[in-house]
């Protein structure tokens, strides 16, 4: 619906009683929003992403309402931004050695349990792929037929 600002602007509206719906992120659930879920204030419908968060599993992701592989292929060009996240990137030209020791350090990090400790007293949702998964994903993006971007774009235009 537009005329709001943005997703809280869309969350307002529907608080409000103003919209039947808006779009929120998991993060936003499940941290912000957490008395929508835990009150049942709300119906997650759909998941934009290409697999189910674990917190609502009963809920599928975008990628499994498609009817058939150009839908899935179509769909998974728009769910798959959120597996790739906020993704922290190197220049093409990097040397692989160079990329193996930083994707390995980061994946240390990230099983660090002082960082694991800290990233739960914040309170945030900490999910990373490996550097591997997330190439792989791009790749996969990369690879989608012609055909398929073409009639995501008309529709995304509509």
């Amino acid at each position: 619906v537009k005329g709001y600002q943005g997703t809280t602007g869309g969350s307002l509206a529907m608080e409000r009683g103003e919209t039947d719906g808006t779009h929120e992120t998991i993060d936003t659930l499940l941290f912000t929003r957490a008395e929508w879920v835990r009150e049942r204030k709300i119906a997650v419908i759909v998941q934009y992403a290409l697999q189910r968060h674990p917190a609502f599993a009963d809920v599928p992701a975008m990628v499994e309402v498609a009817r058939n592989e150009p839908e899935r292929q179509m769909l998974a060009l728009f769910g798959g931004t959120a597996d790739v996240g906020r993704s922290l990137v190197a220049p093409p030209d990097i040397p692989s050695e160079r990329l193996s020791i930083l994707r390995r350090a980061f994946d240390a990090m990230a099983a660090d349990p002082a960082f694991r400790a800290e990233v739960a007293r914040r309170n945030l949702d900490l999910g990373p792929l490996t550097g591997e998964a997330v190439q792989r994903l791009i790749d996969d993006t990369l690879d989608t037929p012609r055909a398929v971007i073409d009639q995501a774009v008309a529709i995304s235009a509509q």
